[in-house]
């Protein structure tokens, strides 16, 4: 099939062992299937920002992220020839970011990067002191692992996290975002809101993780 030769091709490009698959049935369930029953432990996704996700599938790509236990990583036309050198996590108040810095920081080791924190403004006391509790545990266990991090508390001033995170991802050329899907009351991961999706678009096209 044209997907094996695809695959066949790309192997003997890159000297990596490389397979085809072909499923019947709909992107939402069976991309996130498929990783499932290869146990595959990431799953890599091309887009074109926004528009071109809008042009391709409207709002389907973040409806086959969000189906998906497996993280994402979602990627533009722009090339990466270094792996991944610079990572940005970006903290917010979210009580569910121990998977993401975990997985980031096994990524960070492997690839031998150093992880830049970066935390939205905020003046509420009670906020501040949420936030601060998620930067400690974050740079204690970045610490602990043995990961090259350091802290930028000073980056989301503007009031749209999402455009100080790409900023701020620009100005140290980094080479991926790494976010997190959040969960709504029912339980069911979400990522509709304007942050995620300005991040997965962007337009300096860099990749975003999503765990």
């Amino acid at each position: 099939s044209e997907v094996e030769n695809v695959a066949k091709k790309a192997e003997t490009a890159s000297g990596i062992k490389i397979s085809g698959m072909i499923r019947v049935g709909n992107i939402f369930d069976d991309i996130a299937n498929a990783a499932t029953e290869t146990e595959s432990k990431m799953i890599i996704m091309g887009t074109h920002g926004m528009k071109g996700m809008q042009y391709i599938t409207g709002s389907y790509a973040m409806k086959v992220i969000t189906n998906s236990k497996v993280p994402f990583i979602v990627v533009q036309l722009k090339e990466n020839n270094v792996g991944y050198k610079n990572i940005v996590l970006p903290l917010n108040l979210s009580k569910d970011t121990k998977q993401k810095i975990q997985i980031a920081a096994e990524i960070a080791k492997y690839f031998d990067s150093k992880i830049h924190i970066v935390t939205p403004k905020e003046t509420d006391e009670f906020l501040v002191n949420q936030l601060n509790r998620n930067i400690s545990y974050a740079q204690r266990f970045l610490k602990e692992n043995g990961v090259n991090f350091e802290t930028n508390t000073d980056a989301g001033k503007s009031g749209n996290f999402a455009k100080d995170v790409i900023k701020y991802s620009v100005a140290i050329n980094a080479d991926l975002v790494a976010i997190m899907k959040t969960e709504s009351d029912g339980g069911i991961a979400m990522l509709g809101g304007g942050f995620e999706q300005q991040l997965i678009g962007n337009e300096a096209q860099i990749p975003v993780m999503c765990v």
